[in-house]
């Protein structure tokens, strides 16, 4: 698992003042969201489990086979 950054509001707000400041035209806003995407957690989970279960296949695959 990833560690989690911690970021303090006052830089994501200087940030975010920073992109608008840089992208004023609203065709190319930029956001910083301040919320979790927990929709992209999910998925990201779900995709690393399933990387884990081709992964442990394989090498039990492997063992079986007696290549290592």
């Amino acid at each position: 698992m990833s560690p989690i950054l911690a970021v303090p509001c006052a830089l994501i707000g200087g940030l975010a003042t920073q992109l608008h400041e840089r992208y004023p035209d609203d065709a190319y806003q930029r956001m910083l969201r301040g919320e979790r995407d927990r929709e992209a957690q999910e998925r990201r989970a779900d995709a690393m489990n399933k990387l884990v279960e081709i992964l442990v296949e394989a090498v039990v695959k492997e063992a079986a086979e007696g290549g290592g």
